[in-house]
């Protein structure tokens, strides 16, 4: 039960979400571009797995179903990070897969435990509702600085991992994507006014968060 709910699922959720989001990021006549597709897919599929053998390895403290949450989030962000960078966008279709998958997982905990699923729920909306309002307030005092997938991401983000585990991955996408952008500014690869994808830095954000903390 435990590796079919951390692993086995949130892999099959990683490869439908990328077969759903292919015609985003590839075209007609692009071979070399589907190779390396196929190659980020075979990568995100093996990091995923790792990621939940290092999840399995915890203890039972917050709940196989809980635990689950995390790699599906996670896989999402895989999927995410790839058409970010190549087209600057997050796919509805892929926000709304992982809202879904998200809402047939919280029905089964509230299936096998009802106490711990209540309180997972408010953690996880406040998860959510919380990331809007920092994403409002940031958007009242500086117009235009979150674009709109982004915060869409961050709220799916913030329904599967709830409020403390969301500000941890936040914060550490947040100091990658600077030193991402500082780096990519002496390069002079990107200037100030650029847009840079964010799915990218939180995907290697929340990566780490969840793989150092196991939450």
């Amino acid at each position: 039960m435990r590796i079919f709910s951390v692993a086995a699922l949130p892999m099959i959720l990683l490869a439908f979400q990328f077969w759903t989001c292919r015609e985003k990021v590839l075209r007609e006549g692009q071979e070399k571009e589907k190779k390396i597709f196929l190659a980020y897919v075979l990568l995100s599929e093996v990091l995923l797995l790792v990621l939940a053998g290092r999840l399995i390895g915890e203890p039972d403290g917050e709940g196989i179903l809980s635990q689950g949450k995390r790699t599906a989030c996670v896989s999402a962000l895989f999927v995410a990070a790839y058409v970010d960078l190549k087209e600057k966008i997050i796919p509805n279709r892929l926000l709304a897969e992982s809202v879904g998958y998200w809402a047939v997982v919280t029905a089964a905990e509230f299936a096998l435990e009802w106490d711990a699923a209540v309180q997972n729920l408010i953690l996880e909306a406040l998860g959510a509702i919380g990331i809007f309002l920092v994403c409002a307030i940031f958007l009242l005092v500086m117009k235009n600085s979150i674009g709109m997938g982004d915060i869409k991401l961050f709220m799916v983000m913030g329904l599967y991992l709830g409020l403390s585990s969301m500000m941890n991955a936040l914060l550490l996408s947040f100091i990658l994507m600077f030193f991402f952008a500082l780096i990519l500014l002496v390069l002079r690869k990107k200037g100030r006014k650029d847009d840079l994808p964010f799915a990218p830095a939180a995907l290697i954000g929340t990566y780490l968060s969840v793989f150092l903390t196991g939450m």
